[in-house]
């Protein structure tokens, strides 16, 4: 939606950051006063998904530093930055050094990386 709206200026975004960069929602923020979060939220909310799903969404790109983070938003956050990995290529040092600790912390359930795997687990292996 955003690439249809302003072709050019979402190219130059690319430009300067990959999609899935952790950093391009604060720069779609800056440049274009929103960013892709909100518009996904807008079109949930349109879609008349229910608020239980639509008020995470609304959190998950640029989450709250200093509040509560929903458990769902937290999770969406952590599904983002896993992609992200992978999408991006990231080595393990860059894995380690992105480690979505907030949202992470946020959570009752204890999520470790599992380089081996290469993916997220349990803090215990099976």
């Amino acid at each position: 939606m955003m690439h249809v709206a302003a072709p050019a200026a979402m190219k130059r975004l690319a430009k300067a950051w990959h999609p899935p960069a952790s950093e391009r929602a604060a720069l779609e923020q800056a440049k274009r006063g929103y960013h892709h979060g909100k518009l996904r939220t807008e079109m949930a909310r349109r879609w008349r998904f229910p608020s239980e799903i639509v008020e995470p969404l609304s959190q998950s790109p640029l989450l709250p530093s200093n509040s509560v983070i929903d458990p769902l938003a937290a999770f969406v956050h952590i599904a983002t930055w896993r992609a992200r990995i992978d999408a991006l290529r990231f080595s393990l040092r860059e894995v380690s050094a992105t480690w979505p600790s907030q949202p992470v912390n946020s959570l009752s359930v204890p999520l470790v990386w599992l380089p081996d795997a290469a993916t997220i687990g349990g803090a215990t292996r099976a």
